[in-house]
């Protein structure tokens, strides 16, 4: 009896290393067997195996061939997935389910495409006769850069661009050429990061491309690309409607121009569109779809026509925007919150004009020094609706300015969240003011600080914090007086703050730590910069969407308050 048990355990230890059971983990009562060859990296699902499926496996090395014996009639979606250095499939010729053609798996009657191998790369042109791609089908794939659909095939596969929640990532595909007989087509299923154009048959009887950009013969805009990099685009003269989800995802634009004529915006057009500042509008546009903006977190410019029809939450999530589109009729006199600006004419030194009629030649109510806090209330053509207030005035002024004259801060802020504030190095007391606007001359009232004590910020509004100096009452103070301290830096990341000892210089931002270099924009004291590294006296920053240098003695890190 010792001498049989002996024999069955030294049987099993030669055969275990070469079959291997898998255990799925959604099912723990299925597996099947298989066999490893390490010479040739094949993975030989065994004769007999009925069903495939999704399993988790420690393999000693990646396979690169996958064998499928001819029992195999059933294979579960992502079954094959966990294969990620695959370079062909390969089926039993009796096989009566499925079959490969260079490498690629399909089912017996070559209408569904079932796998594609994760490494096989280039240009391909799916088959002939194939009408459905199983969803799953091209995931993990990282070399596939063109496809081209074929004659037959009457729509989009489901299974085309592998995601969950967002847009895919594979397969990395920077061209897909449509057939003549495609008619289902929608941006939700091109939802594809690296996609760069989309070409159709000059033929196709429903659509046609413009520089890779899909639209229908009704004058649909279906698809932007997600892997265009332009960051402006001017949607065509002729164009009627934006389709459902057709920009959305999309991470490079920042401003997108509407011809005259256009009337419909679809539902989803513009979603999560993160990067996304303005959009101009046309006076014939009447009716935006659900959630056609919603996540459109940097959106700040927009002007709507009189009595355009808004879908619920259009608008949701637009912190900059100040509203919730739910909130609003269906028809009104559209005017968008106040959006905080700064006077910035280009010379710095000059002063903003005030009119009294957004139109050149207007009769002037006035003018602010650069660098003066504005609200805009709208935008009327090449000018904005601004409200000022005036020192020595009671309430507030309203008025016109040029658009190229004042710079909107909103956008310019918002990294971190001012919470409290102490005197800045080798100073007592801090210049206080009773208004969030002040000249670049006015000295203030100095506010002494006992050594180590702080106050709460309440809120940023340009260059100035509005401070609580205790027991409710509230002041303004410059950020260039004061050392600042935010709440819940993430880890990892390092910001800072513009600081200028005068409210009308600012300060630029170069593509090398030099003065020499080219300048990439200037900015205000207040602007938030996140601070990606330092080389001798400049840092190297992020502000808005760019990255450059910004010399250091005028950024004032910002560190992270620790409650005492």
């Amino acid at each position: 009896m010792k001498h049989t048990n002996a024999v069955l355990l030294l049987l099993l230890a030669l055969i275990l290393p070469c079959f291997r059971t898998a255990s799925c983990a959604y099912a723990e009562n299925q597996a099947y067997a298989y066999t490893l060859d390490a010479a040739t990296h094949a993975f030989q699902v065994s004769e007999g195996v009925e069903e495939l499926v999704d399993c988790w496996m420690d393999l000693p090395f990646a396979p690169e061939i996958v064998l499928l014996p001819s029992t195999l009639r059933m294979i579960d979606t992502y079954a094959l997935t966990a294969f990620d250095r695959v370079t062909e499939y390969r089926v039993a010729d009796d096989s009566p389910f499925f079959k490969t053609v260079d490498g690629v798996l399909f089912t017996k009657d070559g209408s569904t495409l079932v796998a594609f191998p994760p490494q096989k790369g280039g240009a391909y042109t799916i088959p002939m006769g194939v009408t459905k791609v199983e969803i799953g089908a091209f995931s993990g794939n990282n070399y596939l850069r063109e496809l081209v659909l074929p004659q037959g095939m009457e729509s989009l596969p489901q299974g085309l661009f592998e995601r969950e929640g967002g847009p895919a990532y594979t397969p990395p595909l920077t061209r897909l050429i449509l057939s003549s007989t495609i008619r289902d087509v929608g941006a939700f299923r091109l939802a594809c990061v690296t996609l760069e154009e989309i070409r159709v048959p000059q033929d196709h009887p429903f659509l046609y491309d413009l520089d890779g950009v899909l639209f229908s013969r009704d004058h649909t805009l279906i698809a932007y690309p997600l892997g265009k990099s332009d960051a402006y685009y001017d949607v065509p003269a002729g164009t009627l409607a934006i389709g459902a989800g057709a920009f959305r995802y999309h991470t490079a634009l920042r401003g997108v121009s509407l011809p005259a004529g256009l009337k419909t915006i679809g539902r989803s057009a513009f979603w999560n569109c993160a990067y996304l500042e303005s959009v101009s509008m046309p006076l014939t546009l009447e009716s935006i779809g659900d959630r056609a903006f919603a996540d459109c977190v940097h959106l700040s410019k927009i002007a709507l026509p009189r009595e355009v029809r808004l879908g619920e939450n259009a608008f949701d999530n637009c912190p900059l925007l100040g509203f919730v589109s739910s909130d609003i009729p269906d028809a009104i006199d559209w005017k968008p919150r106040s959006i905080k600006a700064l006077a910035n004419p280009e010379n710095s030194r000059q002063h903003v004009e005030i009119l009294a009629e957004p139109k050149a030649g207007a009769a002037s109510k006035g003018s602010v020094e650069c660098g003066w806090y504005l609200e805009i209330v709208e935008q009327i053509g090449a000018y904005y609706k601004v409200v000022l207030h005036i020192p020595g005035r009671d309430g507030s002024d309203e008025g016109y300015v040029p658009v190229e004259q004042v710079q909107v801060v909103d956008y310019l802020q918002g990294l971190f969240e001012p919470l409290r504030v102490m005197a800045a190095t080798g100073r007592d007391s801090i210049p206080s003011f009773s208004m969030e606007s002040v000249s670049a001359g006015d000295k203030g009232i100095p506010f002494t600080l006992i050594p180590g004590q702080s106050l709460e910020v309440v809120g940023q509004s340009g260059q100035m914090l509005c401070i609580n100096e205790g027991r409710w009452n509230y002041a303004f103070m410059r950020v260039n007086d004061v050392a600042l301290f935010a709440r819940d830096v993430p880890q990892g990341r390092h910001y800072g703050m513009v600081i200028s000892s005068d409210t009308r210089d600012r300060l630029h931002l170069r593509n090398q730590p030099s003065k020499a270099g080219k300048s990439l924009g200037k900015f205000f004291s207040g602007t938030h910069v996140e601070i990606l590294g330092e080389e001798g006296g400049w840092y190297k920053v992020r502000v808005g969407f760019d990255e450059g240098y910004m010399m250091k003695e005028f950024v004032r890190e910002v560190k992270e308050w620790q409650e005492q």
